[in-house]
């Protein structure tokens, strides 16, 4: 008896595509001799998927996204400006100390009364510096958001680092302008043109692909 099926049985000869077998027939629905028979019955079974392909096509993806030269300049200039705006915290420290002026009732235990009548105070300088902190965060924190959001749309990448450097650039300028202070407009100046590229890098992210 001849039949068609994939591969060799064992003592069997394979001519033309059709396998004469030695030991008889092999089983109906293509099962070999000495194996267990498949679940759902041979060849009207649907093969099984290999996910290999798969995740190697998605591992791929993702390192080619991570080798993108906007995503590393975002991520060079974003990680710039979060530093920044982590280092007010000591610069805020730095003031108060050398201030003398506190605003917590533990922060001047073990003194006598007189003194923390004289420590527990506001002063203009801490006050700025603390100000200063708490624009970099209305700001850098937006323009993280919006910017790797920006990055996976797959902008020009001459513009996009453009746009990266012109923020961090802009938000330097502020603290400087801000803690010195330098005369205004200067401080106004550098606020409104980091807060003009957020805007710009998320009118681009709704115009890629407006879905609403």
């Amino acid at each position: 008896m001849s039949f068609f099926i994939k591969g060799h049985l064992e003592g069997g000869e394979v001519r033309g595509g059709v396998v004469q077998g030695s030991r008889g027939p092999a089983r109906e629905h293509g099962e070999e001799k000495g194996r267990a028979p498949t679940m759902g019955g041979g060849k009207n079974q649907p093969p099984v998927q290999d996910t290999s392909d798969f995740r190697m096509a998605t591992r791929g993806a993702t390192t080619s996204f991570l080798e993108d030269e906007v995503f590393l300049a975002f991520s060079t200039y974003a990680t710039i400006v979060v530093l920044k705006t982590m280092l007010m915290a000591p610069l805020t420290a730095y003031y108060r100390f050398t201030r003398g002026a506190f605003s917590n009732e533990e922060d001047v235990r073990g003194m006598s009364e007189e003194q923390k009548k004289k420590l527990l105070r506001n002063h203009p300088d801490v006050d700025r510096v603390r100000r200063c902190h708490q624009n970099d965060l209305e700001n850098v924190v937006p323009f993280v958001l919006v910017g790797l959001l920006y990055s996976l749309t797959g902008p020009d990448a001459a513009t996009a680092i453009a746009y990266f450097r012109v923020f961090a650039a802009s938000r330097l300028c502020h603290t400087v302008a801000y803690v010195l202070p330098l005369p205004q407009p200067s401080r106004a100046l550098s606020w409104l043109t980091g807060l003009v590229v957020t805007f710009c890098m998320a009118y681009s992210v709704l115009t890629h692909k407006l879905l609403l």
